[in-house]
């Protein structure tokens, strides 16, 4: 088991096996992250080398702050998708209002469980429009196919390796390992500094 410990009892983050998690003080478990886990032992064509990627030994301060951008990017990204692709992530959420996402340890919870429901390829039941093709998939920086009035991903299938490899869940790996934000999934207007500030608040630790 691997655990970074976080100063201040904001969140830990752990790494148990293959799954990353939050913990807060007294070490109650709030928000899973599945990134890199969901695709272990994938080749992902949107990662480039790991040259000068932070190394994933865990620390008690942000010198390696890798731990905290995997915890934490799965907000990230789901903010970008709000932004850029018209995703309505539902009502009665309390981590989501007037079109903002802000996690905290109250509502991390609730967070963790809408992302492992949507950080798959799909279909959803919402379209979105990603790279101007109206599409029920999420699947960023992959080639697109006509299917009627709307489009989908030339590889598909939530099991699908080829597939995998563009979904939220293999962008999430990709943020944390590179320490910025896609532009495939979240443009240019916006720094991961930014939108770290913006969701969890800026009295805390930002790994960007």
């Amino acid at each position: 088991m691997r655990r970074m410990l976080v100063r201040g009892g904001r969140a830990a983050w752990v790494m148990r096996g293959r799954r990353a998690a939050w913990v807060v003080r007294g070490g109650r478990l709030v928000a899973a992250i599945a990134a890199g886990a969901l695709l272990a032992g994938c080749h992902f064509a949107v990662v480039p080398p790991k040259k000068g990627a932070a190394s994933a030994r865990p620390t008690a301060s942000l010198r390696d702050p890798y731990g905290y951008r995997l915890a934490d990017a799965p907000a990230l990204l789901t903010q970008c998708v709000v932004n850029t692709a018209g995703l309505r992530p539902g009502t009665g959420l309390d981590w989501f209002s007037n079109g903002q996402v802000t996690v905290t340890t109250t509502n991390a919870d609730n967070f963790s469980s809408w992302w492992r429901a949507h950080d798959k390829p799909g279909p959803y039941s919402q379209t979105f429009v990603i790279d101007g093709h109206r599409t029920h998939y999420l699947e960023f920086g992959t080639a697109w196919v006509k299917s009627g009035s709307l489009w989908v991903p030339a590889h598909v299938g939530n099991a699908n390796p080829q597939a995998l490899r563009y979904s939220l869940a293999a962008w999430t790996s990709w943020t944390a390992l590179n320490g910025k934000l896609p532009p495939a999934v979240c443009g240019t207007a916006l720094t991961a500094s930014q939108l770290q500030a913006q969701i969890f608040g800026s009295g805390t630790p930002n790994p960007w």
